[in-house]
């Protein structure tokens, strides 16, 4: 299924969108309290896994 242009330049301005936001307010929370974000980056790289590994799947399962 392809994505027309409209659709791809929404989907690329809203994931920046959203990335910055979030570092902003990551950002702030962390200002106000390290304890409660201490152990984030284990959680971002779990959902990278998850993703990567969901990718690699549908990739292997899709190509035959």
């Amino acid at each position: 299924m392809a994505f027309s242009d409209g659709q791809l330049i929404f989907a690329a301005i809203f994931l920046v969108l959203f990335i910055a936001l979030m570092v902003f307010a990551y950002r702030k929370d962390f200002k106000k309290s390290s304890w409660y974000t201490n152990g984030a980056w284990k959680v971002l790289l779990f959902v990278v896994g998850v993703f990567a590994f969901f990718y690699l799947v549908v990739r292997l399962l899709g190509t035959s």
